[in-house]
């Protein structure tokens, strides 16, 4: 079965649930669901009025730049606890702590900080994503192979060689994973920071509008979209993973 018909099933139910009526009205109101239909015209009227494409293209921009900064911060000092026991060990509880925090709590602190526009958004993607990447990252690396970074010592490689030609490549599947979780989180932190304050474009400004003025057909546009979007990252970042895994399987 392809996962094609999963879709066909689900659209199919959600027809079938906008179209029942019990005593000549609808059996759930339309003002709490949208049929298929009703969804589809409203992302094309969205699309046809340019705003998808700056509502989409500001969100992935704000995720974007999250996700750059939090990688190139959680990436090194991930592979450096990695490779250090007494630094992972004690960090370990405040790692767990951050962890624990849900990054949307961080917002009004992001936004007195860096103030109420998108430096305080990136910010908080920049929080959550980056605790996920660390814990993912020091992972990978603790479980490479002690024995091949030693052999490679003992045949006169540098410190510098093993760790970016053996211990990286070897814990790249578990960083991939990281970055795979911190993309799904960084997309639900930006839409919501961005229904939370407004701003000109965005996804979640988007639903924050159709909420207020009731226009139940607009908001599903918005939660369909954001869920191909994020359906999209995911299918480019499992491609990857598997890539990545038959690579180290053939070595």
């Amino acid at each position: 079965m392809t996962p094609g018909v999963g879709f066909l099933v689900v659209l199919a139910i959600w027809q079938t649930i906008g179209l029942i009526t019990f005593g000549g009205k609808p059996l759930v109101n339309p003002l709490f669901l949208a049929t298929p239909g009703e969804t589809a015209m409203a992302v094309k009227a969205w699309a046809a009025s340019g705003d998808l494409l700056w509502d989409a293209t500001d969100s992935l921009r704000r995720v974007g730049y999250g996700l750059a900064l939090a990688i190139a911060i959680g990436l090194p000092v991930g592979v450096v606890l990695g490779l250090n026991e007494g630094a992972r060990r004690s960090t370990r509880g405040v790692m767990d702590f951050l962890r624990s925090i849900p990054p949307i709590v961080v917002y009004p602190v992001s936004q007195l900080i860096l103030g109420p526009f998108d430096a305080s958004r990136v910010g908080v993607v920049v929080f959550g994503a980056t605790t996920l990447i660390v814990l993912t990252t020091s992972e990978g690396v603790r479980n490479c192979s002690k024995v091949r970074q030693q052999c490679n010592r003992l045949l006169g490689a540098t410190w510098r060689h093993v760790v970016t030609s053996i211990v990286l490549l070897e814990s790249l599947p578990a960083i991939v994973v990281g970055i795979r979780t911190a993309v799904s989180l960084s997309v639900i932190i930006v839409v919501v920071t961005e229904m939370l304050v407004g701003a000109k474009y965005g996804l979640g400004v988007r639903a924050a509008a159709a909420q207020s003025t009731s226009a139940t057909p607009t908001l599903y546009a918005v939660i369909l979209v954001v869920g191909i979007i994020g359906l999209g990252l995911n299918v480019l970042l499992v491609r990857l993973e598997r890539w990545i895994g038959r690579w180290k399987f053939a070595c």
